[in-house]
């Protein structure tokens, strides 16, 4: 196992268009237990070549998160904070903002939003003063990363409780602060949104404000309003399908539970429109990797040979989002692809 995850990281080092990289981004789930001291062990070493090329900002995920300060040497702007951490750094122009969605594991009620208030109290102050870094001339771009996604193409983004307990405030003040970029895990299918803005008077609690415009492998987001949101599938192994786009909404209804998390949260009847003008939002949604486990669910047997990653390139007026793949049977002969690039200008 150690040596798959050496030769995944690796691929990445050896990218002619990542050599230039000056830090890395995982949005979170370093391991799948948390709590397997042998996971980490494998993974940290594994990432000891691209540790030893560039720092890294890590964002704590739902399967790491309790034991993720542990064996994660990373900055938290919030004291007391235990499921994780939450912090804010600047470099090249950017503002980096990295929340912890699984805050509400520190509530003592049965149900919490992912953010609590501390933090969300917090991310707002921060976005202030990321405002006003903008207004002087010092940053040009605002980037928030954290790991439970608002919008993606498969059950999380509409299924996790403390989502969608958090959906309409998050949306709210990331269209507030006018942040350009987030970035997230936890759903592991390929999904990018058009430039979205805060509208809580409709399914998703977002509309459209800029759509992206595609032509060949290349989308390009010219001075756009609002904010756009990645989902870079995930470099493991594990996949889940694009159940929006593929599936009917019956099988929505047997499969997941979906419309269970919305009646027990809000007394809503989930429908087919609703499902419908929540894939208006999404621009891609995309799993190469076909499983028969599929038809039984979202998820398929961790057998994907398709991992993923991007690459993003930043300049005061362009930030440009190169997404790959590495794909191949056997690991000594795997092929790295070029899948897209999304580039956001003003």
């Amino acid at each position: 196992m150690r040596y798959k995850y050496q030769v995944i990281a690796q691929f990445m080092l050896e990218n002619a268009d990542a050599q230039d990289a000056l830090f890395a981004l995982h949005s979170g789930d370093v391991v799948n237990d948390d709590w397997n001291d042998t996971e980490w062990q494998l993974i940290l070493d594994a990432l000891l070549p691209l540790n030893n090329e560039m720092p890294h900002l890590f964002v704590t995920g739902n399967h790491d998160n309790e034991n993720f300060i542990d064996h994660i040497n990373t900055d938290n702007d919030l004291e007391g904070m235990e499921s994780g951490v939450a912090y804010s750094t600047r470099y090249n122009g950017v503002q980096f903002i990295v929340l912890n969605t699984e805050q509400s594991s520190e509530s003592d009620e049965d149900l919490a939003p992912a953010i609590l208030e501390d933090q969300m109290a917090w991310f707002e102050e921060e976005l202030i003063k990321a405002q006003e870094a903008k207004a002087n001339g010092e940053i040009d771009w605002v980037f928030v990363s954290y790991h439970r996604p608002m919008f993606s193409s498969s059950y999380h983004s509409l299924e996790d409780e403390s989502v969608q307990l958090v959906r309409d405030d998050l949306m709210s003040v990331l269209d507030e602060y006018d942040v350009d970029l987030v970035f997230n895990g936890h759903d592991h299918n390929l999904s990018v949104t058009h430039a979205l803005k805060h509208n809580p008077e409709v399914f998703g609690n977002a509309e459209v404000a800029t759509a992206g415009e595609t032509e060949g492998d290349v989308t390009t987001f010219e001075n756009p309003e609002g904010t756009v949101f990645f989902v870079p599938s995930t470099a493991g192994t594990k996949t889940y399908n694009t159940i929006y786009k593929l599936e009917s909404f019956e099988w929505i209804l047997e499969e997941e539970s979906i419309h269970e998390t919305y009646e027990d949260l809000f007394g809503y009847e989930l429908t087919e429109e609703d499902i419908a003008n929540f894939r208006e939002l999404l621009l891609t949604e995309e799993q190469p990797f076909v499983s028969s486990f599929y038809s039984g669910g979202h998820s398929n047997a961790r057998e994907s040979n398709f991992q993923h990653y991007a690459v993003i390139e930043v300049s005061s007026e362009e930030v440009t989002y190169h997404l790959y793949q590495v794909v191949g049977e056997d690991l000594d002969n795997r092929e790295t692809q070029l899948v897209h690039s999304y580039v956001i200008t003003k």
